[in-house]
Order: C-alpha cells, then structure tokens, then sequence
C-alpha cells in the first residue's frame, strides 16, 4: 500500500484529522498490508480505546484468506450503517 506509506511525512495533528474522516473497516484492512512503522504511526494517533478495537479487528481480518476478507469488511462496513 504505497499510498498509506505517505502518511510517514504527516505529523501527528494530520494523521488525527484524517483519522477523524476514515471508516475503521476499510482502515482495518489497508493496515494489514502496511509497515510496522506506518500501522504504530496510526496507532500511536488513536484513543487506548480507539487503538485496541482497531488492533482486535485486524487480528480477525488478518487470518482471513482474500474472499473471505472481502466478505466480513462488507459486511462489518454495512453493518455500522444498520
């Protein structure tokens, strides 16, 4: 994900603002395919709270093969507009 590579030149107020306007699922995902410096850079942005409910959906996610991962974020993005 070289695009999420960019948030590295980002200082903490940007990453916080952008995070305010990303959906959690969709972060979720495109943090699996990231650095270990990019995930703790966004991480390291969030609330305690924030920041383990999103590591709890990344370890679901990350031990889903590519079909299933494209089904259960669907449906958790979908399920947040219930």
């Amino acid at each position: 994900m070289a695009s999420l590579e960019k948030l590295e030149t980002l200082n903490e107020r940007q990453i916080q603002d952008w995070l305010r306007n990303v959906d959690f699922t969709t972060l979720a995902v495109a943090l699996l395919g990231v650095s270990d410096s990019v995930r703790g850079k966004v991480l390291s942005n969030l609330s305690k709270n924030a920041s383990a409910a999103l590591n709890q959906i990344m370890r679901r996610y990350g031990s889903l093969d590519a079909k299933e991962l494209v089904i259960q974020s669907s449906a958790d993005r979908l399920e947040t507009l219930i």
